[in-house]
């Protein structure tokens, strides 16, 4: 499921080659907050305001839906489509929450954009296919197409899934900036293929992995495909990894969390790093835990769908921590606090969600997340490395314990290795010198000659 709630959008501005066997998407951002609350849209307080919850932000939806809402936070990124002459370029999300490539066809009259693949980009179609979303639904036959990140002929893939989108109903989505949707789910779902594995079996890249930066600013986002900008991260050691919780989303397991120094008990046991999704959201035990500390001693109340404070600024509220793997990481309070001025007085309200029940309680770890880390997304181990100026480890005691262990041992073979190596070496060394010397003593002997003779 897709939790649609604060609106930005990033307008790719240049397709680029990164380095060998990786192309980079560069992204502007372009700011279109519709859902927002109108400045002149007055705080709604309640008489006991630090107890009252935010309301569900959306419907209670499996997550194996996909939703998409033009209030997300969406990235456009230029797609080429190149099945015949002339080659056509459209807008796409490229949404780490979906598995599916779908563009309108020009017979869709209701599709969200007005841009549309022309017939003859669309080859092979033989099924049908219906993808639901939360706010609607699209129909459309599986078709094959040749796309390309960067336009170049010899730089595509060819007999790619696509979906032939013919018809649509979205009511709440119309003329739309973007085109179609790029799924990057780690797994393909429904019949689906991944551009990212298409591109890897395809030669163009070695690795089947992506590597994601979104930032709060207009310029500086980008996704590599292939592997990661070694601008941002000088190495791969320098990623923090950790191991999928399950292969069907790019989710960890989650061990604990904290508004500065209170220690909240959490129940989410699952964090998906979901680019579809604009905020943080939590299960409502957990909302509830972190609203009480974040309003304690506050005069606090709603601001359209959001929960907020009266405030100084942003500084006025602590970091979010949290924990998955031997990691502990950091939301810092600018990117999940937003000020506006209500009642003559400055108002705070928060870039954090509720969620209803899931059968594994968890959290989306959306933008609000994402903006502070540089993401790389591992589809061959099956794991998520996170790069950023804060990544505590946290590894328990006895797993510490653990890892000096095998590195004391580690070290210690090295150790013995090189001074086995060191103590053969002299005795092979001692015995080649005796040797030579050996067979110099033997050539220096002199013959007895007519000096040598008896008189």
């Amino acid at each position: 499921m897709k939790i649609c709630l604060f609106l930005g959008t990033l307008l790719v501005i240049m397709g680029s080659a990164a380095a060998a066997g990786t192309y980079t998407v560069n992204l502007v951002r372009k700011i279109i907050d519709t859902n927002k609350p109108t400045e002149d849209q007055k705080v709604t307080m309640s008489q006991n305001s630090n107890k009252r919850s935010l309301a569900e932000v959306d419907e209670d939806i499996d997550y194996d839906s996909e939703i998409i809402n033009q209030r997300d936070m969406v990235y456009f990124g230029n797609l080429w489509f190149m099945e015949v002459e002339p080659v056509q370029r459209l807008q796409f999300i490229f949404d780490t929450g979906s598995s599916w490539l779908w563009a309108g066809s020009e017979e869709c009259v209701d599709c969200p954009s007005t841009e549309k693949l022309v017939a003859e980009q669309f080859a092979n179609c033989t099924g049908d296919k219906r993808l639901t979303y939360g706010s609607g639904e699209l129909n459309g036959t599986i078709c094959t197409t040749t796309v390309s990140t960067e336009g170049e002929a010899e730089k595509f893939v060819k007999n790619m899934r696509i979906v032939k989108v013919t018809s649509a109903s979205l009511p709440n989505i119309v003329n739309t900036e973007w085109d179609g949707i790029v799924g990057l789910l780690p797994t393909a779902t429904g019949g689906s293929q991944l551009l990212v594995e298409q591109m890897k079996q395809q030669g163009m890249i070695e690795k089947a992995v992506f590597s994601i930066r979104y930032l709060d600013s207009k310029y500086g986002s980008e996704i590599t495909f292939g592997g990661f900008d070694d601008d941002i991260v000088p190495q791969l050691e320098n990623f923090t990894f950790t191991e999928l919780f399950d292969h069907n989303y790019w989710s960890v397991g989650l061990r604990g969390m904290r508004y500065g120094t209170t220690d909240l008990k959490i129940h989410a046991q699952r964090g998906i790093l979901d680019t579809g999704s604009s905020l943080l959201v939590l299960p409502e035990p957990d909302y509830n835990s972190w609203f009480a500390a974040i309003s304690e001693g506050r005069n606090c109340g709603d601001y359209g769908s959001y929960k907020g404070c009266y405030c100084d600024s942003y500084s006025d509220f602590e970091d979010i921590y949290i924990t998955f793997g031997d990691y502990e990481y950091r939301i810092v309070s600018n990117q999940y606090v937003e000020e506006i001025t209500s009642n003559d007085k400055n108002f705070c309200y928060f870039l954090v969600g509720k969620l209803g029940n899931f059968p594994i309680p968890t959290a989306i770890l959306g933008d609000t997340f994402i903006r502070n880390y540089y993401i790389y997304h591992d589809m061959e181990e099956m794991r998520v490395g996170l790069y950023g100026e804060y990544m505590e480890n946290v590894a328990p005691a006895n797993k510490r314990w653990i890892y000096f262990g095998i590195s004391g041992v580690v070290i210690l073979v090295v150790i013995i290795s090189f001074s086995l190596y060191y103590y053969t070496k002299d005795r092979e060394d001692k015995a080649k010198l005796s040797k030579r010397y050996s067979a110099i003593l033997e050539n220096s002997q002199i013959s007895k000659g007519p000096l040598n003779r008896s008189e």
